[in-house]
């Protein structure tokens, strides 16, 4: 199967966010930090970025394999996250704050 390049940057922070979640299960949560660090770098510099759905799933994730190595941090992207949700999507903001 031949899958076309990301043509935005919210196909690459898209794409980044699914290939760390797919991480999750196989508990390698060092290498989900490593592929969404970056992003998260990027993503607090300039909110327009991205969309914010891509926001989300980028604090989400990388919130997620943070809190599994008690790094910190994760409670700051979770944040993130609602801030998010409350202005774009205010009904999934139980979804991050759970």
């Amino acid at each position: 199967m031949h899958r076309r390049p990301a043509s935005s940057y919210d196909d690459q922070a898209r794409t980044a966010a699914d290939y760390a979640a797919a991480l999750y299960d196989p508990l390698q949560f060092e290498r989900m930090i490593e592929i969404l660090g970056h992003w998260q770098d990027r993503l607090v510099a300039d909110r327009r970025l991205v969309s914010p759905e891509v926001r989300v799933m980028v604090f989400n994730t990388l919130g997620r394999a943070q809190s599994a190595l008690g790094f910190p941090g994760w409670e700051a992207n979770f944040r993130r996250s609602i801030c998010i949700l409350h202005d774009a999507d205010p009904c999934d903001v139980p979804r991050s704050a759970s």
